[in-house]
């Protein structure tokens, strides 16, 4: 199972294929988490060496509990979260 170490934030409205340079999607989850739904979370893995977690972050602040979000991420081995936004 190839993991990743980095999870970017997608705050901007972008269509799939933009993310292909990340790679190709190898696994997408959601977890349940004791603050929420996170997710889907989608893994693009560009080599062996190179993996990323990928979320999309629009719409409403209610719609994921950032909480839910860290929660998901460490669940995931995640060490680092990016937040790519518009503003």
């Amino acid at each position: 199972m190839p993991t990743a170490s980095l999870l970017i934030l997608i705050a901007v409205l972008l269509p799939p294929s933009a993310l292909d340079i990340l790679g190709e999607v190898v696994d997408e989850r959601t977890y349940l988490t004791p603050y929420g739904e996170a997710g889907p979370l989608a893994l693009r893995k560009l080599s062996d060496d190179l993996a990323v977690w990928v979320q999309p972050y629009t719409g409403l602040p209610t719609r994921t509990d950032p909480r839910a979000t860290i929660f998901a991420a460490r669940q995931l081995g995640v060490q680092r979260i990016l937040n790519w936004d518009m503003g």
